[in-house]
């Protein structure tokens, strides 16, 4: 038989029904140079923007998270009912200048929300997303050119055309992705777990003038809260049927509820889930453990995956019954990454 090596990255999302921890930060707002003053200050009038009251929270990390260039740029964080969000990161950046919201997801395997939105239809409006490795290099970019010119082709790098759509129909764009499995599908060779981090940056530059409602990772993690693989077997074969057990265990001083833990495959069928990938936990009081346990085929070998292990992960989803739809938040506290060697 073909030797197998099979690696299983276990990550766990914990979401809560009162929904995703956002950033949160106090921050004071940042302001360059009177040249672009003017022309922001008319789109905020005409959208009926206003600055955060001092009494309000901000969601944004300035000045740490923003990147500015050249002498004209201009931001603040705004509120209005035009957002149609409690308050967004409102930026502009004149002729050869650029203003940079980045995002650091430190959880390589979590999902990514965003909604933001670029005013005009000239000038560089932009969305990126660069997978850093263990080393703090940049392995690979990708990423959407909604304005402006398309960059030069770079090894390594995507960038995809979204300018025709932006044009003519405008508004928010808003969306949900895992970038682990945007690269897999973007960038030949990638190998995900090689990654540490990501980071998320929307620019705007040469005159545009943006909104950011979201950009964050979709949950932070819950402190204390765990999950350890309790029985994994030691090797597996190519053709082999397993059985493993995780231990969920609820550390936090929180009941919590509604949860489903679902095993996720990896892209091209290495490790197959044998009948249902998802399992419910209805509660999980504090202190309890509940184990769980799957039955996963080792399908292919690994030479067809680069010689590199497949993965599969398993995420927490929460059916919030308020809002009646369903959400992943949270990130693994890095126990229980077994490998498996034939």
């Amino acid at each position: 038989m073909i030797r197998k090596v099979l690696g299983f990255l276990l990550l766990v999302c914990l979401f809560l029904v009162s929904g995703c921890e956002s950033l949160s930060s106090i921050i004071p707002d940042s302001t360059q140079g009177a040249g672009i003053n003017s022309v922001t200050q008319k789109h905020s009038a005409v959208a009926g923007l206003k600055d955060l009251p001092p009494d309000q929270k901000s969601e944004w990390n300035l000045p740490g998270n923003l990147v500015t260039e050249g002498a004209e740029t201009f931001s603040r964080v705004v509120t209005g009912a035009g957002l149609l969000a409690p308050q967004a990161l409102e930026m502009a950046a004149g002729v050869g200048a650029r203003t940079e919201y980045f995002l650091d997801m430190n959880d390589a395997d979590a999902e990514l929300k965003y909604r933001f939105q670029f005013l005009s239809t000239q000038g560089t409006g932009r969305m990126s997303i660069a997978a850093i490795g263990k080393d703090e290099r940049t392995i690979a970019t990708v990423g959407y050119v909604f304005t402006g010119n398309m960059p030069e082709k770079r090894d390594k790098t995507v960038w995809i055309d979204r300018r025709l759509a932006n044009n003519y129909q405008g508004g928010w764009v808003q969306e949900q992705v895992h970038p682990a499995e945007l690269f897999s599908s973007q960038v030949p060779a990638f190998i995900p777990e090689a990654i540490a981090r990501y980071r998320v940056s929307v620019e705007s530059g040469n005159g545009q003038h943006a909104l950011i409602t979201e950009l964050k990772s979709s949950g932070t993690q819950v402190e204390g809260t765990k999950i350890v693989w309790r029985s994994v077997p030691p090797q597996a074969m190519q053709g082999d049927t397993l059985t493993v057990v995780s231990d969920v265990v609820n550390v936090t001083d929180k009941v919590l509820e509604n949860l489903s833990v679902r095993v996720l495959e990896p892209y091209g069928y290495g490790l197959v889930i044998a009948g249902n990938s998802a399992q419910s936990i209805s509660r999980l009081a504090v202190g309890e453990t509940v184990s769980l346990s799957w039955t996963i085929k080792a399908q292919r070998a690994s030479t067809v995956n680069l010689g590199q292990p497949w993965s599969a992960r398993q995420n927490f989803l929460c059916y919030d019954r308020r809002s009646g739809t369903d959400g992943c938040g949270g990130i693994s506290d890095g126990l229980g990454k077994p490998e498996w060697l034939a």
